[in-house]
């Protein structure tokens, strides 16, 4: 969080406890919060000038949310055994999976060899891609596989990979 409007060289703190605890500001004007859900108004700021007087409390005017926990990935195997043969190439590829710690919409990242495609998350987490005849080439033996998720919050899961 950036704190502004600080005058001149006053100090400032921060509560996120209904005021029970000030924590003190740093120079650069900024803090951070923990992980969790922050409720309108919890989050209050208040300067101190060098006499000691404190200023009256700035809070926060809406909710925030703190989402610092990367998805967790799950891939299934490809074509049902992670071999994909000349039929099931003719016929087109599934990929799928599912992520937790992540929500509906999110995105996930599909990289086959050079090809990189995109889809989401369902409300449930699961998510899947099918790759037809045309994307995969003719003389594809080795594929390279990679999946990412990438959550609301910027948070990535770790690559699961299948080569």
């Amino acid at each position: 969080m950036t704190v502004s409007d600080i005058v001149g060289n006053a100090a400032w703190e921060y509560s996120v406890d209904g005021c029970n605890n000030w924590a003190a500001g740093t120079s650069n004007n900024t803090f951070t919060l923990d992980e969790g859900t922050y409720k309108i108004a919890s989050i209050k700021v208040r300067q101190k000038d060098q006499a000691g007087n404190l200023s009256a409390i700035n809070q926060s005017d809406k909710d925030w949310v703190i989402d610092k926990t990367k998805p967790l990935l799950d891939l299934n195997d490809v074509a049902g055994d992670d071999v994909v043969n000349i039929q099931e190439r003719d016929g087109g590829v599934l990929i799928s999976g599912k992520a937790t710690n992540a929500n509906e919409d999110d995105a996930v990242t599909i990289t086959w060899n050079e090809l990189t495609l995109h889809t989401t998350l369902s409300s449930s987490g699961q998510w899947s891609l099918g790759l037809n005849t045309h994307q995969i080439l003719d003389d594809e033996f080795l594929v390279s596989l990679k999946v990412v998720v990438t959550d609301t919050a910027g948070n990535v899961s770790e690559e699961k990979t299948k080569t």
